[in-house]
């Protein structure tokens, strides 16, 4: 049952997606061979290296023991990286992926 509608007015509801959804299937099932993966930005794949740089600069350091001051540099440059992909996404004209 739909918030604010009888279970008769749900029931009509539902029973008319379909007749809307079919259509929309059906179009996207005929478009679909037609479309072309345009592959990763070059800007999204810069930040996903640089993404990946870290993680493996954190992994070789998970082994030692680091100072404060350490921990501090480390926890900056990961979380401007971070945001940084977060602005770049939020930003692209795709999706990151």
């Amino acid at each position: 049952m739909l918030p604010g509608l009888s279970e008769a007015q749900g029931d009509a509801r539902t029973a008319s997606r379909g007749a809307i959804m079919r259509p929309m299937v059906a179009r996207r099932k005929a478009l679909e061979p037609t479309l072309v993966e345009a592959g990763q930005a070059p800007t999204m794949a810069a930040l996903g290296a640089a993404v990946l740089q870290r993680k493996d600069a954190f992994q070789a350091l998970a082994t030692q023991p680091l100072t404060q001051a350490e921990m501090v540099r480390h926890t900056g440059l990961t979380n401007r990286t971070a945001f940084g992909l977060v602005q770049a996404c939020l930003e692209a004209e795709g999706t990151p992926g």
